[in-house]
C-alpha cells in the first residue's frame, strides 16, 4: 500500500487516473521493466464521466468496458476483452488476446478501427449506417446483416528484394454500406468478425 497508489491529475481539462508504483518510469507513462516484484496488486476501476468525454482507456492484464458515452474512444488492452455498450464516438479499439464487443446508440461519424489478434469481433451499428467496411481476417469468417456492395480492393504493393520484384496483394475486402462514408476497419488473425444491424 505504501508503494502502489491510485493517482489522479487534472491539467488543462484532461483528467488522468492511473495506478502508480515503482514499476513506472520517471514520466509516469510506462513501465521501467526488468525488475521483479514479490507482490501483486489488482485495481478494479469504475469511473463516471460526462457523456461527451473523450476517453483513453489502457490496460495490460484486464478487461475494459465503457457504457453510454458519446465522445471519441481510444481503447487498448493486451490480455483482456473490450466491451462497449451504447456508445457513439469514433475511435481506435484494440486488444491482443480477447474478444471485442461493441454496440452503438448512434453510428460513428469518423473513421474507426477494431483490431484484435486472438479473439472475435462483434459490433452492432444502427440500421441507418452509411460507411465503408474494411474487413480482414486470417483464421475465421466475416459476416454482416447489412446489404453491401463490394468496392475495388487496394492496389497491390510492389518492392524489389534481392533483385526480385515482389508483389503483395491486399488480403482485406472493402464493402460499401448505404451511401458509403467513414471507414470502419475490422481486423483479426484468429477469430471471426460479425457486423450486425441494430433494431
Amino acid at each position: 500500500k505504501k508503494e502502489v497508489t491510485l493517482d489522479t491529475t487534472l491539467n488543462g481539462g484532461v483528467a488522468k487516473v492511473y495506478v502508480n508504483g515503482p514499476f513506472r518510469n520517471k514520466n509516469g507513462n510506462g513501465y521501467s521493466g526488468g525488475k521483479k516484484y514479490t507482490y501483486e496488486v489488482i485495481y478494479n476501476l469504475t469511473i463516471h464521466v460526462p457523456k461527451a468525454s473523450a476517453l483513453q482507456l489502457q490496460s495490460v492484464n484486464g478487461s475494459v468496458k465503457a457504457d453510454e458515452t458519446t465522445g471519441a474512444l481510444n481503447v487498448k488492452t493486451v490480455n483482456g476483452s473490450v466491451t462497449l455498450t451504447n456508445v457513439a464516438g469514433a475511435g481506435k479499439i484494440e486488444t491482443v488476446n480477447g474478444k471485442m464487443t461493441a454496440s452503438y446508440q448512434k453510428n460513428p461519424t469518423a473513421d474507426s478501427s477494431f483490431r484484435t489478434v486472438n479473439g472475435k469481433i462483434d459490433v452492432t451499428f444502427q440500421s441507418n449506417l452509411s460507411a465503408n467496411l474494411k474487413v480482414k481476417t486470417l483464421n475465421g469468417g466475416a459476416f454482416t446483416d447489412f446489404e453491401t456492395t463490394a468496392l475495388a480492393n487496394p492496389a497491390p504493393t510492389q518492392e524489389t528484394r534481392n533483385g526480385r520484384h515482389v508483389i503483395r496483394m491486399g488480403d482485406s475486402r472493402v464493402l460499401k454500406v448505404g451511401n458509403g462514408g467513414p471507414e470502419m476497419s475490422f481486423e483479426t488473425v484468429n477469430g471471426g468478425i460479425e457486423i450486425h444491424k441494430g433494431k
